[in-house]
């Protein structure tokens, strides 16, 4: 049984409508993936050259300190403090903290990694950090957080007591 002309023709256009439709999904697969990256892209990265490090923003004197810890702490024993900026859900990461204890007073300063180049969000999210501080000194210390609110640095301090 041989195959017509016409039915190699329909054979044929088949099989133009199937590779066709082949193009078109792939077509809208790369077309899907190019639109995420551009979002994506839009947002930006931790990678992209539009992220600094700054120092955190804690806030000013209407906002909650920007730091938890015990009411005391034994001398020579390492505790936890919880260290809290703020900034856009979208464009804001934490990124550490520098630590120094120096006799009875701690300074810890928080950093973010923010993008300034993205399309941000409007919103005010939390972006705590644990810290670890310890004094080897008995005593009333002070723990110092610098910070900022805008473009201007704040210091907020707290005491603690470190029992023998």
């Amino acid at each position: 049984m041989g195959v017509t002309r016409a039915g190699a023709g329909a054979f044929w256009v088949r099989i133009r409508d199937f590779i066709q439709g082949r193009k078109i999904m792939r077509t809208s697969r790369y077309f899907t993936a190019l639109a995420g990256l551009a979002l994506l892209a839009g947002c930006g990265s931790v990678i992209d050259p539009g992220w600094q490090r700054e120092v955190g923003m804690t806030g000013d004197a209407g906002t909650p300190p920007p730091i938890t810890l015990p009411a005391s702490a034994k001398r020579g024993v390492a505790f936890d403090a919880t260290v809290t900026t703020f900034g856009s859900g979208s464009c804001t990461r934490a990124d550490g903290a520098e630590v120094s204890v120096r006799g009875l007073v701690a300074e810890i300063t928080p950093y973010d990694l923010v993008n300034h180049g993205g399309i941000c969000t409007a919103d005010l999210r939390a972006f705590p950090r644990t810290v670890s501080l310890r004094f080897d000194e008995a005593g009333e210390a002070t723990v110092r957080v610098n910070g900022r609110s805008g473009s201007q640095p704040v210091r907020y301090e707290t005491r603690i007591t470190v029992q023998p």
